[in-house]
C-alpha cells in the first residue's frame, strides 16, 4: 500500500530528527510517501514499467516397476524489469568512506578491511524519492521437487525432497524473507550504499536435516492391515 500511496498529497509522511538533552534536534532526513506539499518530494517516473516474470515448468514421470513410481519437476523463474524507490536527493556522493578492520580467525580468511558509508550532515533533510525501474539485476528462482511412491499388498511408501535457489538484489539490510523480497520497495536505492546491490542465495534442502552427530531422513509409511 506504501508503494501505491507514492506521490499522494494525503498520503502520510515523517520527519526523522537527532534526540538531544533539550529534545528534537537536527533534522536528519524526511520520508514520504507523501509529497509534503512538494511533488518533487515524492514522486512516480511517468515511464515506469511494470516487472515482468517468465517461467518454465518442466517435469518427468516415470513407472519404474509395477510398484515403484518416480516423478521430477523443474521450475525456472526470472522476474526483470524490478522497480524501487531511488533516493535522488541524496546520492553516492553524499557519503563518506571509512575503512575499519573486521578481526577473523585465520581459519576463516583472516582479517578483512569493510567499508562503512558515513552520511555528511550537509545533505541531511535532502531526500527526494522517486518510484521507478533503476535496471538492477533481474531476480532468478530455481526449484527441483522429486517424489516418489512403492506400494506393494500390504505396504505403501512415499518419499519427496525438494531444493530451491533464489538469487537477486537484496531489498534491505538483514537476512529474513522479507529483506530479499524483489517484489517490494525498499532501501536498495534509497540509502545508496553499493554493498546491498550484491547478489544473496539461499538455498533449501528438504526433507534431510543435517545435525552435529546424526542425520535424520522423515519418511512417511502406510501399512494395510
Amino acid at each position: 500500500m506504501d508503494t501505491l500511496a507514492v506521490g499522494d498529497p494525503s498520503a502520510p509522511t515523517a520527519e526523522v530528527s537527532k534526540w538531544t538533552t533539550s529534545g528534537i534536534g537536527q533534522l536528519v532526513q524526511r520520508v514520504g510517501p507523501g509529497v509534503r506539499g512538494d511533488a518533487a518530494f515524492s514522486a512516480v517516473d511517468p515511464s515506469l514499467g511494470r516487472p515482468t516474470t517468465d517461467e518454465v515448468i518442466a517435469g518427468v514421470d516415470v513407472q519404474l516397476t509395477p510398484a515403484i513410481r518416480g516423478r521430477l519437476i523443474g521450475v525456472a523463474k526470472r522476474t526483470r524489469n524490478l522497480f524501487d524507490f531511488v533516493n535522488t536527493g541524496v546520492p553516492l556522493s553524499s557519503y563518506n568512506v571509512i575503512s575499519i578492520v573486521d578481526g577473523r580467525p585465520p581459519e576463516h580468511g583472516g582479517d578483512v578491511v569493510l567499508p562503512f558509508y558515513n552520511r555528511l550532515p550537509s545533505t541531511f533533510g535532502r531526500n527526494q524519492y522517486l518510484l521507478t525501474n533503476p535496471g538492477q539485476q533481474a531476480a532468478t528462482s530455481y526449484a527441483l521437487k522429486f517424489t516418489a511412491e512403492g506400494a506393494t499388498e500390504r505396504l505403501f511408501l512415499l518419499f519427496g525432497a525438494t531444493a530451491s535457489l533464489a538469487e537477486g538484489s537484496a531489498v534491505n539490510r538483514g537476512y529474513g524473507p522479507l529483506e530479499n523480497d524483489q517484489d517490494v520497495a525498499g532501501e536498495l536505492f534509497n540509502i545508496r550504499l553499493p554493498w546491498l546491490s550484491k547478489t544473496r542465495s539461499v538455498t533449501f534442502a528438504n526433507p534431510l536435516t543435517a545435525w552435529p552427530s546424526k542425520k535424520y531422513l522423515p519418511a512417511l509409511l502406510t501399512l494395510k492391515l
